[in-house]
């Protein structure tokens, strides 16, 4: 669980598979989730839908029979070199990454 008194500004959020997020003062990053109970996310994380859309391919997992799906670690590990998440244009297809939404906590 991410609790944040105030407002949580991030370039982007990515919750794994168990991760649940908390502002008091809202939210305002591109959310990368599986369907949350208080926050929509941007970018679904379903294991069914093709994350080579959005992430750089470096990043993906790739399983037998399922579409690529981005790989948390290694794009923990991206940010905290300072690389490149998204592919060229993807944060710009959602707008609403910049305006403040609230949770429902």
């Amino acid at each position: 669980m991410l609790t944040v008194e105030g407002e949580l500004h991030a370039r982007a959020l990515i919750l794994g598979s168990y991760a649940e997020v908390c502002a008091d003062g809202g939210i305002r990053a591109l959310v990368y989730a599986h369907r949350l109970d208080q926050l929509c996310p941007d970018i679904v994380r379903d294991g069914l839908g093709d994350d080579s859309r959005f992430f750089r391919p470096e990043l993906l997992d790739h399983h037998e029979n399922y579409p690529p799906i981005l790989s948390v670690p290694a794009a923990v590990e991206a940010a905290f070199a300072g690389e490149e998440l998204f592919l060229p244009g993807v944060e710009e297809r959602f707008p609403e990454r910049l305006v403040l939404r609230r949770d429902s906590a």
